[in-house]
């Protein structure tokens, strides 16, 4: 019945689907409250646009992978019983927590207005306990670093579509309705929750017992070497994980049917080092 419905009045029915979708279009590009006030359903009043809402979304889920990091290495044996391991596991996470204020803990990642983009993304063609004014003084000085300015970019086009990148072990999404704008519903926001970044080398599984084994390398072998220079090791390539734990270099933005549970046999390519050398410059 329908159908015969559709079939009869075809012209009319294009019309007015084409009206809807425009209709819901220029709602997707509006980002103030005052705009488009129902998206704005439930979030907090301090948040004056889209933007701000999807930025703290982004650091949020930032701010899970420091505090799971950091859950994990202090409940780790190693940490509890070697003091001087303990001593330097503190010093990294204090290292990864400079890192994220200088990044602004990836604001950047959900923001459709951050100029960066994921090489991924195709546009249309049409902390606690830091002073706020050291964290601005952290995230300028960050700002001007080449290396930390490529690791801040953008999973979504200047409209806010966001596409999934597809299983941890392909290098796209091989379904192409996998696509999402949290910015232009708020049920497209709430159903957006359910996308995972997800780290390729896993975290609990590999990155964090990578980490904790190179720590103790380090601190009980007395004639270990770095693997790249052969010097004696002193440190251990802290902005490695650092990529694995909290950047695009490690993380894929997957739809729920994407995230594999399942154990990934990816290694995480952490080790020790000499001097203060790191990756940086390796």
């Amino acid at each position: 019945m329908v159908r015969k419905f559709i079939s009869s009045n075809r012209e009319t029915f294009l019309q007015t689907l084409n009206a809807l979708e425009e209709k819901e279009n220029k709602k997707t590009e509006l980002s103030l409250r005052k705009e488009h006030s129902e998206w704005f359903c439930g979030q907090d009043s301090r948040f004056s646009s889209k933007e701000e809402v999807m930025s703290r979304r982004a650091q949020d889920r930032v701010r899970g992978y420091f505090y799971k990091a950091k859950d994990d290495i202090t409940k780790s044996l190693i940490y509890r019983q070697n003091l001087e391991a303990k001593l330097k596991l503190d010093e990294i996470l204090g290292i990864f927590q400079y890192f994220l204020i200088g990044c602004d803990h990836f604001s950047c990642l959900f923001d459709r207005k951050y100029p960066r983009k994921h090489q991924s993304v195709e546009e249309d063609t049409t902390d606690g306990g830091i002073p706020k004014k050291r964290m601005r003084l952290i995230r300028d000085l960050f700002e001007q670093d080449e290396f930390f300015k490529d690791l801040c970019v953008s999973l979504c086009n200047s409209r806010g579509d966001f596409r999934c990148q597809g299983l941890w072990s392909e290098s796209t999404c091989k379904y192409n309705e996998h696509t999402i704008n949290p910015y232009s519903t708020r049920e497209n926001f709430i159903l957006f929750q359910v996308w995972n970044l997800d780290h390729q080398i896993e975290i609990s599984r590999t990155v964090i017992p990578s980490l904790l084994e190179t720590v103790q390398l380090l601190v009980e072998e007395t004639n270990l070497k770095c693997q790249v220079h052969r010097s004696k090791a002193t440190n251990i390539d802290i902005i490695e994980y650092f990529l694995e734990l909290f950047t695009t270099d490690n993380l894929k933005l997957v739809h729920i049917v994407c995230h594999d549970k399942g154990l990934h046999s990816l290694q995480s390519k952490g080790r020790v080092l000499c001097g203060n050398k790191s990756s940086l410059n390796s």
